[in-house]
């Protein structure tokens, strides 16, 4: 009798077939997760042919609502999700349900010279029929002659790095606009700054206040909805960050999730994913994820403004923030986030609220709320909404409390900010002139 087995990669795409965003529901019905996430991405690389269908944690009744994309012809995604390589190249595939999205990304490589797998040509181009065929061939006998010449092509469970990045870092600018910020995400290429922060915000000299406390501007800057502009505490802009851009330093990533609600392009919700496996090499990001605040679980912690896990209306979220080293916490060694092989996520966050009492998108700037803790949720500071701006630290060290206690804390109270626009000033401009005949230093202001 003929043995027939199937391969592995044939295997994995009978289960995904199988799968599918029904078989996956991880949320009651008619519920909307608090993000949305693709739950069986476990391939890197397709073959061309290969067809491999994509599941999320959306529930059953909301699995229609999902709208995929894909950016470009190397890969086809239908409306349910099913993803078939159609050449060679790479394309990143967007999934979109109501307010949340999220996205991976798809390499396809030539299909292997293998007996018995053939490819059907495509009729129609709006609708591929390349179909693969499963391997019937038996399996070859291990071949343990030693490997004088090893074989080039990349680790199919690895994503290498482009050759042409280093030279796109070596001095590029910023993006200047949301298409050239999306061509640089495809490719794994910040649209910002590229330095790594360091793990404290640097105030403005300049901070508005309004009887006595910070001003929070209430006036969003959007030069359109993809577009946010970031002023300094006289309404002049610094910089925009675009939606769908990579972003690594603590000032556009306040801006970015206080403008968009969400993370940019080179964070993922995965704790534990490796930089070896990302574009976004040393500049990949982790965790997205719930933030409860919950004071009794964590009495260490400041309560932060309507918060849910204190009996609030309003849902936080946290991402990491990578700086060059944190030492505040014995727990945390002062070590760089991402070396580009390995990440120590260290203690910084940013805690931001991201859904309403509705579990809606918060567009409402009365409850947009976004705080930087450099020491692991024991101090915060607020983001004013401006470049610079950050308010008064407030929490358990600032207290005089022993660092992540629950035994010896004391977390001083969130400092209340005035919410409301900035004041358009007129900078000083001081003028330093030395006159060598008078001997003097002449000042204009």
């Amino acid at each position: 009798m003929k043995r027939i087995g199937l391969s592995v990669l044939s295997l994995i795409l009978l289960l995904g077939v199988l799968i599918g965003c029904a078989g996956t529901q991880t949320v009651p019905a008619t519920s909307m997760p608090e993000s949305l996430e693709i739950i069986n991405y476990g391939l890197h690389y397709m073959q061309v042919g290969d067809v491999y269908l994509l599941a999320t944690n959306a529930p059953d009744d909301l699995c229609d609502d999902q709208q995929w994309s894909s950016s470009s012809d190397a890969v086809y995604v239908d409306s349910i999700g099913r993803i078939t390589a159609m050449q060679e190249g790479e394309a990143i595939i967007s999934v979109k349900l109501g307010t949340l999205s999220t996205r991976v990304l798809i390499r396809v490589v030539a299909k292997a010279e293998l007996p018995g797998l053939t490819t059907p040509p495509a009729t129609d181009p709006q609708k591929p029929t390349i179909q693969p065929i499963p391997d019937t061939t038996p399996d070859p006998v291990p071949d343990t002659t030693p490997d004088t010449n090893p074989d080039p092509t990349p680790d199919p469970g690895k994503l290498p790095i482009s050759d042409l990045r280093d030279a796109f870092y070596d001095g590029a600018d910023p993006a200047d606009s949301r298409a050239e910020a999306l061509e640089r995400s495809s490719r794994g290429e910040l649209s910002g700054a590229t330095e790594v922060p360091d793990q404290a915000p640097i105030l403005s000299i300049y901070q508005p206040k309004s009887g006595g406390l910070l001003i929070r501007n209430s006036q969003p800057y959007y030069a359109d909805e993809h577009t946010y502009v970031v002023v300094d505490a006289y309404g002049a802009e610094v910089f925009r960050v675009y939606r769908g851009g990579g972003y690594i330093t603590l000032e556009e990533m306040a801006a970015y999730v206080y403008a968009f609600g969400d993370v940019p392009a080179n964070y993922v919700s995965n704790k534990k994913a490796d930089p070896d496996d990302s574009i976004w090499g040393e500049y990949l990001r982790l965790n997205h994820s719930a933030f409860s605040g919950s004071t009794s679980k964590y009495p260490y912690e400041p309560e932060l403004p309507r918060i849910s896990g204190c009996g609030g209306d309003l849902y936080y979220s946290e991402i990491d923030i990578g700086t060059t080293g944190n030492d505040c916490d014995p727990k945390y060694s002062p070590r760089i986030y991402n070396d580009g092989h390995s990440i120590t996520r260290g203690a910084s966050r940013i805690v931001y609220t991201r859904y309403d009492a509705n579990r809606n998108s918060i567009i409402d700037p009365n409850e947009k709320f976004v705080f930087f803790t450099y020491n692991h949720y024991n101090d915060f500071q607020e983001y004013l909404n401006y470049y610079g701006g950050w308010g008064v630290m407030f929490g358990n060290v600032t207290g005089g409390g022993t660092i992540s206690s629950k035994y010896d804390y004391n977390p001083t109270p969130y400092v209340p900010s005035v919410l409301a626009p900035l004041t358009v000033k007129a900078r000083v401009l001081s003028v330093f002139v030395w006159v060598p005949e008078k001997d003097f230093l002449w000042v204009a202001a």
